[in-house]
């Protein structure tokens, strides 16, 4: 069994390997999986892969959920990625 040591190192075979750097080597095969899955039948894998993507391509939403207004007043909203308005628009009457 490996030794472990320092976060992401371990010894095995007397061989001092980085684990990171190792599981760097299969990123780009790791995202087309995640491509293959958002593409895929299956709508919950669907949606989970997709958001996996966002999520590392463009960071976590910050967003802040508000309750819906009462009435039937015009809510208008800006949806942003990263430091730019992408589009504008509006919901309701």
């Amino acid at each position: 069994m490996a030794e472990q040591f320092d976060m992401g190192e371990f010894v095995g075979g007397g061989e001092l390997v980085n684990v990171r750097e190792l599981a760097r080597d299969y990123s780009e095969e790791a995202i087309l999986c995640l491509v293959g899955w958002m593409r895929g039948d299956d709508a919950r894998s669907s949606m989970a892969a997709a958001n996996m993507l966002l999520e590392r391509a463009w960071g976590k939403a910050g967003g802040q959920v508000v309750d819906a207004p009462k009435d039937e007043e015009q809510v208008k909203f800006t949806i942003a990625i990263g430091d730019g308005a992408i589009g504008d628009g509006s919901l309701g009457g």
